[in-house]
């Protein structure tokens, strides 16, 4: 079999994984449930939608939808929450609907920009890998919720795209590259490696060259951040650290690379490198490095995941694409090509065909969980998970995962939050069955301990007494 035929062997087998993907997004648009992330960001949504401030003082808490009172600390910056209101229906779920059609087609085009910017001879390499991409199941399942991840990436790899087009950063790829991190703040290996690199290809031309775009990134960053300011009263920055600053462990590193670095991070290692050794410009080499080191890194971070690696996959295809074209194809490399393909598609294949009814199972427990605990006007289910919380309350109480940490550091109002679970307007409690686990005296590396566990579990002891067993999660009401 020549190279070209078993590059058109890969292609249908990552177009066939592509297809499969797009049927679950049409399927999951409404079926699917809320992730934590989007669950968080859409109840932020949601108040300023209905004119409620979208930032409060956790200690004081938001209280417009009774009691207990909302307490949180705001996700990112508020630009994709007020594009989320601003855009879509009055309801959470309009919202969401919105905001997942949205984020499939930013992820549809930027796959599709990778692939158009290429060189004409590599477009089918670059196609077979943004199909794979496509259909991925890790990727696309993260790049199709209601969240700001997307929008990130899009922004940095239509400025990157422009940038590796146009030999350098101009005044419209800058204004693109500054708005990513103040989109979503994880998004910075793009940014920083296309600036690194406009320095290192232009440094002859010293700041002459640099004069322009810099003056449009800082415009735009800086206007986006005094928007930020006026409309937070100031606590906007205060809020990111908060709310994304977990912990770095090196056994949380090991385990969340160790598990996913065959698909995640081996690949775009190979691209890189391949890219490198055929002369791709320094331009769409040196921000997928940037990228890949720091997804790599941020894998460290208690709260990284798999959306992480959308930036530095958008970077690989841009990399990929501008290579010189080999002056014969190799079969070595259109064969191992083939091999990873279809490992990908194997392991991608079945999560989503398994996807709906995974799905299934999430509705069967909500409405378990609603039989069970008929909630009256003015009742609340409290939950371990943000998500069940947003079905049920249609709001969240207390993003309970990222304020465990926050508890332990002294940062999160834990007499209030104690007080609150005590309010008889919470008639249910929901958590995992790891709840009924003896507490590790030590919490560090990779374990993570809700706060419902330790800091509040007499709390919940107390007022609450175990009701039933429901879709695998622990169902308590309160006695």
């Amino acid at each position: 079999m020549t190279p070209a035929n078993v590059h058109r062997l890969a292609l249908t087998v990552a177009a066939v994984c592509a297809a499969a993907a797009l049927a679950l997004l049409a399927y999951g648009l409404h079926a699917r449930p809320y992730g934590i992330v989007e669950a968080e960001l859409l109840f932020q949504a949601s108040r300023l939608r209905h004119g409620f401030p979208l930032y409060v003082d956790p200690a004081v808490g938001a209280w417009e939808l009774g009691a207990p009172p909302s307490r949180y600390y705001v996700l990112y910056t508020p630009a994709w929450p007020w594009l989320l209101a601003h855009a879509g229906p009055a309801t959470a779920v309009g919202m969401r609907t919105v905001g997942r059609v949205a984020n499939a087609a930013l992820f549809l085009a930027t796959l599709g920009v990778a692939v158009r910017t290429a060189r004409p001879q590599l477009r089918l390499v670059v196609g077979t890998g943004a199909l794979l991409a496509l259909g991925f199941a890790m990727l696309v399942r993260e790049a199709t919720l209601a969240t700001a991840d997307m929008p990130a990436v899009f922004l940095a790899t239509m400025g990157l795209a422009r940038t590796v087009r146009r030999g350098g950063l101009d005044p419209v790829s800058a204004a693109l590259l500054a708005a990513a991190p103040l989109v979503k703040p994880s998004v910075l290996g793009i940014p920083v490696g296309a600036v690194l690199a406009h320095l290192v290809v232009h440094r002859r031309g010293g700041l002459r060259a640099m004069l322009l775009p810099l003056a449009s990134g800082a415009i735009v960053a800086g206007g986006l951040v005094a928007t930020y300011h006026a409309a937070s009263g100031g606590a906007w920055l205060t809020h990111i650290v908060r709310a994304t600053g977990q912990t770095l462990s090196l056994d949380r590193w090991s385990r969340e690379l160790g598990s996913r670095v065959v698909f995640l991070g081996a690949p775009h290692l190979a691209a890189l490198v391949l890219a490198a050794r055929r002369r791709a410009t320094r331009l769409a080499t040196l921000p997928l490095a940037a990228s890949l080191a720091w997804s790599t890194f941020s894998m460290a971070k208690h709260g990284s995941g798999t959306h992480y690696w959308l930036e530095p996959t958008m970077a690989a295809l841009l990399a990929m694409g501008a290579m010189e074209p080999a002056a014969a194809p190799s079969r070595a490399l259109a064969w191992m090509g083939l091999g990873f393909t279809v490992a990908a598609a194997g392991v991608s294949l079945r999560e989503l065909v398994q996807a709906p009814e995974v799905f299934r199972s999430w509705h069967d427990r909500v409405a378990g969980l609603r039989e069970r605990c008929p909630l009256a006007p003015g009742q609340v289910l409290v939950a371990s998970d943000a998500s069940l919380e947003m079905e049920i309350d249609g709001r969240v109480i207390v993003p309970s995962w990222q304020s465990s940490y926050l508890v332990r550091n002294g940062t999160f109002p834990l007499q209030a939050w104690r007080q609150d679970l005590a309010m008889p307007e919470v008639r249910c409690f929901v958590d995992g069955p790891e709840f009924l686990a003896p507490v590790p005296d030590r919490i560090e590396g990779i374990t993570e301990v809700n706060a419902y566990r330790k800091e509040l579990r007499d709390v919940i002891e107390d007022h609450f007494v175990y009701e039933a067993t429901i879709g695998g999660v622990l169902l308590y009401r309160r006695r």
